[in-house]
């Protein structure tokens, strides 16, 4: 097939250029969009080096952790005793809502200590297992 007239060549030669264009387009979002097999394989090895003999997923190394904790309490005369729980006054076992005529307010610190794991440098302290 010949074609003579130049302009009927060069659209022609544009059309072909613009489907050659599409194709090689297209084919490589079909390729991006499928499923590769490397990224599961490269997951269960990653998931397989962070289990350590025990089984656990957990990275932390052994501590001794401690806490502390603010308690306030409270003296009173006349029978008048503080929940902690219930934050309320108390008079013989049951609630009352009339302060004491007069109660001393004392503040203790309790500091309690347990053995725990601290995560890749992670100032906290959580529960073992490490």
């Amino acid at each position: 097939m010949i074609i003579k007239d130049k302009r009927k060549m060069k659209t022609l030669i544009k059309v072909v250029f613009s489907v050659v264009f599409a194709v090689v387009v297209g084919y490589s979002l079909y390729t991006s969009q499928s499923t590769n097999a490397l990224p599961n394989l490269v997951l269960v090895n990653a998931e397989a080096l962070a289990l350590d003999e025990g089984g656990s997923t957990y990275m932390g190394t052994a501590a001794k952790c401690e806490s502390t904790e603010i308690v306030e309490t409270y003296e009173a005369t006349g029978g008048y005793t503080w929940s902690v729980e219930l934050k309320a006054w108390l008079v013989n076992g049951k609630v009352t809502k009339t302060p004491p005529p007069s109660y001393e307010k004392k503040t203790t610190t309790k500091k309690s200590t347990w053995d725990g794991c601290k995560n890749f440098g992670n100032q906290a302290c959580d529960a073992p297992p490490c």
